[in-house]
Protein backbone atom coordinates (compact mmCIF):
# COMPACT_ATOMS: atom_id res chain seq x y z
CA UNK A 1 0.00 0.00 0.00
CA UNK A 2 1.24 3.49 -0.82
CA UNK A 3 1.64 5.67 2.26
CA UNK A 4 0.05 8.73 0.61
CA UNK A 5 -2.60 9.38 -2.00
CA UNK A 6 -2.87 12.71 -3.80
CA UNK A 7 -6.24 14.39 -4.04
CA UNK A 8 -7.49 17.72 -5.37
CA UNK A 9 -9.95 20.14 -3.81
CA UNK A 10 -12.63 18.78 -6.13
CA UNK A 11 -12.24 15.33 -4.50
CA UNK A 12 -13.08 16.70 -1.02
CA UNK A 13 -16.76 16.34 -0.19
CA UNK A 14 -16.60 17.97 3.26
CA UNK A 15 -14.43 18.31 6.34
CA UNK A 16 -15.06 18.30 10.04
CA UNK A 17 -13.69 17.75 13.50
CA UNK A 18 -14.41 14.80 15.78
CA UNK A 19 -15.67 15.42 19.33
CA UNK A 20 -12.10 14.52 20.38
CA UNK A 21 -10.58 17.34 18.34
CA UNK A 22 -9.24 15.42 15.34
CA UNK A 23 -9.74 17.15 11.99
CA UNK A 24 -10.86 14.96 9.11
CA UNK A 25 -11.91 15.11 5.50
CA UNK A 26 -14.41 13.01 3.61
CA UNK A 27 -13.33 12.62 0.00
CA UNK A 28 -13.75 10.65 -3.19
CA UNK A 29 -10.59 8.57 -3.58
CA UNK A 30 -9.34 9.06 -7.15
CA UNK A 31 -7.81 5.58 -7.23
CA UNK A 32 -10.62 3.28 -6.05
CA UNK A 33 -13.57 5.69 -6.64
CA UNK A 34 -14.95 5.06 -3.13
CA UNK A 35 -15.81 7.54 -0.40
CA UNK A 36 -13.11 7.68 2.30
CA UNK A 37 -12.54 9.49 5.58
CA UNK A 38 -9.01 10.59 6.43
CA UNK A 39 -7.70 11.99 9.71
CA UNK A 40 -4.14 12.89 8.67
CA UNK A 41 -3.68 15.09 5.62
CA UNK A 42 -1.52 17.95 4.39
CA UNK A 43 -2.73 19.98 1.47
CA UNK A 44 -3.33 17.48 -1.31
CA UNK A 45 -1.68 14.50 0.43
CA UNK A 46 -3.64 12.00 2.56
CA UNK A 47 -1.75 9.49 4.69
CA UNK A 48 -3.35 6.13 4.05
CA UNK A 49 -2.50 4.84 7.54
CA UNK A 50 -5.14 7.27 8.87
CA UNK A 51 -7.75 6.40 6.26
CA UNK A 52 -10.93 4.33 6.12
CA UNK A 53 -13.47 3.56 3.43
CA UNK A 54 -16.83 5.01 4.48
CA UNK A 55 -18.97 3.74 1.61
CA UNK A 56 -19.09 3.10 -2.13
CA UNK A 57 -21.25 5.96 -3.42
CA UNK A 58 -22.47 9.47 -2.62
CA UNK A 59 -25.96 8.02 -2.20
CA UNK A 60 -24.70 5.71 0.54
CA UNK A 61 -22.87 8.62 2.18
CA UNK A 62 -26.16 10.51 2.49
CA UNK A 63 -27.53 7.68 4.66
CA UNK A 64 -24.75 8.00 7.26
CA UNK A 65 -25.29 10.18 10.31
CA UNK A 66 -22.79 12.81 11.40
CA UNK A 67 -22.06 10.67 14.45
CA UNK A 68 -21.29 7.60 12.30
CA UNK A 69 -18.91 9.62 10.14
CA UNK A 70 -17.19 11.17 13.17
CA UNK A 71 -16.78 7.72 14.73
CA UNK A 72 -15.14 6.42 11.57
CA UNK A 73 -12.88 9.49 11.45
CA UNK A 74 -11.81 8.90 15.06
CA UNK A 75 -11.21 5.21 14.32
CA UNK A 76 -9.13 6.20 11.27
CA UNK A 77 -7.05 8.41 13.57
CA UNK A 78 -6.57 5.52 15.99
CA UNK A 79 -5.62 3.14 13.15
CA UNK A 80 -2.86 5.51 12.09
CA UNK A 81 -1.69 6.09 15.63
CA UNK A 82 -1.22 2.34 16.05
CA UNK A 83 0.64 1.80 12.77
Amino acid sequence: MKAYVSITKQHIIFSGTTPYGHDYIVYLNPEDKKIHVNAHFYGSQCCMYYDRILCNTLEELETLSESEIQNQAYNAWMDGAHS
